[in-house]
């Protein structure tokens, strides 16, 4: 009787020898604090005096919402302010209050990157796959987004790969997933979203192997054909 093999398929992100290292973005990353723009046309006083809110709202961010509400009142044009208290009302648990806040900061501000980030996390949340493709005009890096802007605070670079990096889950792009966990662990191997997005890919890669384990079960199961002699 014939010796038949039965050889398991190539997974379909089976990547240690496939996997080109992503390279890293050309762009600067800076590890030190980076004032955003719209901050700048606030008086010196006011701007002095958000940077201190914002270093009170991991600590107390009760403290600082009212504050912080009068503020953006005051400067509707400032998006930073909305994604302050964004995180503020985050932190409380305060689920109708952030997202209320964070569609109203994306409404006002669809270009400001926090806006387009929580907004676009959102979307993921709610399985809307192709409203995100919209939000993101379909361009998956910070250069085809902001072309003209060169420098990133370190945050701001795992905050968006993070959010990329979920709908690449979302859409089962699972070599992209893993070309982002290699940027992610390039910046922030210890950072919560690179561990989110390994284990997530390594669930997913189990998935295939049991398929495939289960398939090549069946062929055995189904055979006539005597695997030995």
């Amino acid at each position: 009787m014939s010796n038949k093999k039965f050889r398991k398929k190539p997974s379909p992100f089976d990547l240690k020898n496939k996997l080109k290292p992503k390279p890293l973005p050309n762009y600067e990353i800076s590890h030190e604090p980076v004032e955003d723009e719209s901050l700048k046309t606030l008086p010196q006083n006011d701007r002095e005096r958000v940077n201190q809110l914002y270093a009170l709202i991991q600590k107390n961010p009760q403290q600082v919402v009212e504050e912080l509400s009068a503020l953006k009142e005051k400067y509707p044009a400032v998006p930073v302010l909305g994604n302050y208290l964004y995180v503020a009302y985050t932190l409380l648990g305060d689920e109708e209050k952030s997202d209320a806040m964070m569609l109203e900061n994306y409404q006002r501000h669809p270009d400001y990157l926090f806006a387009k980030l929580t907004y676009g996390q959102y979307l993921l949340k709610q399985d809307k796959v192709v409203e995100f493709e919209q939000v993101f005009e379909n361009k998956f890096d910070l250069f085809s987004l902001y072309p003209k802007r060169k420098k990133y605070h370190i945050a701001e670079v795992i905050s968006f790969w993070g959010v990329i990096g979920l709908y690449y889950c979302a859409v089962n792009k699972w070599d992209d997933v893993a070309q982002t966990c290699q940027v992610l662990d390039s910046l922030a191997p210890h950072h919560q979203v690179t561990k989110i997005l390994k284990t997530r890919l390594d669930q997913a890669r189990q998935i295939v192997d049991l398929s495939q384990t289960i398939n090549i079960a069946h062929t055995l199961a189904g055979t006539n054909e005597s695997v030995s002699e």
